[in-house]
């Protein structure tokens, strides 16, 4: 699984992932893939499995109890 993207590492890592023919999970960041909409695209487009790790990742230590979800 990569966390966190998409970002500039992204397009590596899925170069790297198709020549091995191999598949991963992505877990993105809603700010960041509306950043770099065509990573995100390009995640799914090429098989991979892509999944939210929320809109911004903030620290949920520094969220009231109101803000965490979990």
């Amino acid at each position: 699984t990569l966390d966190d993207g998409p970002s500039f590492w992204t397009a590596a890592l899925l170069d790297l992932l198709g020549e091995w023919g191999a598949k991963a999970s992505f877990f993105q960041i809603g700010e960041a893939a509306r950043r770099h909409p065509e990573l995100a695209r390009r995640v799914s487009d090429e098989g991979h499995e892509s999944g939210n790790h929320t809109p911004s990742h903030a620290a949920p230590y520094s969220k009231t109890p109101p803000g965490v979800v979990g």
